[in-house]
């Protein structure tokens, strides 16, 4: 199970950014909610299977690679951060809805706001 985790740490945030480059394409306000509720769920996937796999490992030496560091004490972390950025992302059309709007279009704002997130 621990030949996923260069894997994972790479699917992750590479998915995400796919995301972002698909949110900044799509062209109404609900393709862009839809596309960023779209992305969120497979992110939060690699992120849970990937905190899973280091709270699973308890004490046993961390997983090293050449830029990543996968212990249990990060596992706990990357758990919580998927959980909230995936729930931001699927309650976030409904605050979106009744935010005032920006200078820029609510297309564009969504746009940029989902980025961000």
């Amino acid at each position: 199970m621990t030949d996923l985790v260069p894997a994972l740490a790479v699917a992750g945030p590479a998915v995400a950014l796919a995301g972002a480059v698909l949110v900044l394409l799509a062209r109404t306000p609900r393709q862009t909610d839809l596309v960023a509720a779209a992305v969120a769920l497979p992110v939060a996937a690699v992120a849970g299977l990937l905190a899973a796999i280091a709270l699973s490992r308890g004490v046993d030496a961390p997983l090293r690679g050449g830029w990543r560091l996968v212990d249990p004490a990060s596992g706990a972390f990357l758990a919580v951060i998927a959980v909230v950025g995936c729930c931001s992302v699927l309650v976030s059309p409904s605050y979106l809805r009744t935010s005032k709007r920006s200078w820029l279009s609510a297309r564009g704002s969504r746009a940029l706001y989902y980025c961000a997130l």
